[in-house]
Formats: C-alpha cells, structure tokens, sequence
C-alpha cells in the first residue's frame, strides 16, 4: 500500500516582500514595536494584515541587551560607605534614650562577600 506523501508547496511571494527592508531599517535605527512598524509600513502604502508584520519582527528583532552594567573590582580596589539614620520605634527597648535617632553606616569593598 502506498503511503500519502504531502507535496511541498511552491513559494509565494508575500505582500511584506517589498517593505521587509523598510522594516528592518526601522528596527536598526530604534526599538519600535510591531504595532509603530505596521503604522509606518501603512503610511508607505502596505496593505497587508498585521500579524505578517508582527511575526517578521519577532523573527528579524535584534536580541535584547542587558539594560545594566555588571561591574568588578580586585579587592581593594573599590569600597562603598553609606550612611543612615533609624528613628526611635527601630530601637531596641533597652536603648538609653529612645527618642534619639541611631545613626548608622554600612561600608561594602568591591570583591564579594566582603562586608563589614
């Protein structure tokens, strides 16, 4: 018995074809959504739907970048000091003066696990 073989289907253009490199300007030159590129490609004459666009940038979409900088010092090398202030309900009940605020630091060094 012969066993049903699917055909692959011929490519088609699509109606993104012509503006896919519009859109991938758009998206080098900021982080626009798939909703402001689709509006932009409306307005420079795309007639198409919107999840063909919203797909495209799904897949053409730079990857994302870490939005902070990971820093390291050798020991030594940087320390950070703060200070603070507690307010009286803070203080432990055997405190000589409750009502004085405690004044507090905290100093951290650069290499981890570090603190004093």
């Amino acid at each position: 018995m012969a066993q049903y073989r699917r055909r692959p289907s011929a490519p088609r253009a699509s109606r993104l074809d012509p503006f896919k490199a519009q859109a991938v300007r758009l998206l080098e030159t900021h982080s626009y959504s798939a909703q402001q590129i689709f509006q932009r490609l409306r307005e420079a004459g795309f007639d198409g739907g919107y999840t063909i666009v919203k797909d495209y940038v799904r897949k053409v979409r730079p990857p994302r970048r870490e939005a902070f900088l990971k820093l390291s010092f050798a020991p030594a090398e940087c320390a950070q000091l703060d200070w603070g202030l507690c307010r009286s309900r803070h203080r432990p009940h055997y405190a000589e003066n409750r009502n004085a605020p405690s004044i507090f630091r905290s100093l951290l060094f650069g290499a981890p696990l570090i603190r004093f």
